[in-house]
């Protein structure tokens, strides 16, 4: 009989040292201050998956739940860690990731109403200023000739193919007054501008210097710095490869828990594996599909392959910046 699980989710309360944080994630800079630099108090939520859905349905105060092994954090804890001081240290270097990265990333997506992802407005923002620097420089240049006007439909006809779009015979203009040009320039550029005024892109919202007045060179700024530096399918596995980097680095920085030419222990694999799970950074056809703690391991340690693809997308990195922070270019 196939086991049936039901998922919680549990707000942990923890202290964490941040300085040791810091010294992995830069970025974690940003929440440090006189108060937080000696005992940093931070609330964690993590996944927990609970077997037997009949008790969990019969037990209104969610008493006497069986928690999942693979997510029993404490148990995983006493069985990997060589100095079990640092569990909650590493809850919150891995939420602190999950805050500032991930988050970047995420905020950025439209949503519906059940939360699936629309639209990546990264790739949306880049479209627009692609289009004002375009536009600018023609108005800088003062150089336009001609403008061409053309009309598209999809496809209607029987040897065209319904999704694509096809040109419309006799449906062109062509602009040669150069002041008509002009105003065609203008009106497009401050239609450019006011769509990059949209509230949901707070970066442009927030700029000190009006959009209209940016030069080419801030114009390329802004195109570099919404220009996402990996597909977005490869997203959540990507971002993976980077908390089990950063955690990594902790976990053989701070205790020294190295094992020759051994990359990555296995004990190490199950606890890195084990962070995963509990901040649902997997995809949920890959969360209890590792029976052993053999294949745990392996499962964590394709994520420090060296494919040429995995050399050449990486996920946003963030470093500290005097009072902000800031993407790494």
């Amino acid at each position: 009989m196939q086991q049936e699980y039901i998922v919680q989710l549990q707000k942990l309360e923890v202290s964490a040292d941040l300085n040791r944080i810091i010294k992995y994630h830069s970025a974690s800079k940003i929440y440090l201050n006189k108060q937080t630099a000696l005992n940093y108090r931070s609330v964690v939520e993590v996944k927990w998956i609970v077997e037997n859905i009949d008790k969990v349905m019969n037990d209104p105060n969610k008493e006497n739940l069986t928690i999942h092994p693979d997510y029993r954090y404490a148990d995983i804890v006493d069985k990997t860690l060589p100095d079990p001081s640092h569990e909650n240290t590493l809850l919150v270097l891995v939420k602190n990731m999950i805050e500032i990265e991930w988050s970047y990333y995420a905020s950025y997506f439209s949503k519906d109403e059940k939360g699936k992802f629309l639209i990546n407005q990264h790739a949306e923002i880049k479209g627009l200023l692609q289009d004002l620097r375009v536009l600018k420089l023609q108005q800088e240049s003062n150089t336009i000739i001609e403008t061409k006007l053309t009309q598209r439909e999809y496809g209607t006809a029987p040897d065209q193919e319904s999704n694509r779009l096809y040109n419309v015979k006799h449906m062109q203009v062509e602009v040669v007054n150069r002041e008509e040009n002009l105003e065609i320039v203008n009106l497009l550029f401050k239609n450019r501008v006011n769509a990059l005024r949209n509230p949901t892109y707070p970066v442009f919202t927030n700029s000190e210097k009006n959009i209209e007045d940016w030069s080419i060179t801030e114009i390329d700024k802004a195109i570099l710095d919404v220009s996402q530096p990996f597909r977005d399918y490869r997203a959540l596995w990507l971002f993976g490869k980077l908390v089990t980097e950063t955690v990594l680095a902790y976990l053989k920085g701070e205790m020294n828990w190295n094992q020759g030419n051994t990359e990555i222990t296995e004990k190490q694999g199950v606890y890195i594996y084990t962070l995963l799970v509990l901040f649902h950074l997997l995809k949920p056809e890959e969360e209890l599909k590792f029976k052993s703690d053999r294949d745990k391991a392996k499962y964590v340690r394709s994520f420090l392959r060296k494919d040429t693809k995995d050399t050449e997308e990486n996920f946003y990195k963030f470093k500290f910046n005097a009072d902000h922070i800031k993407l790494n270019n």
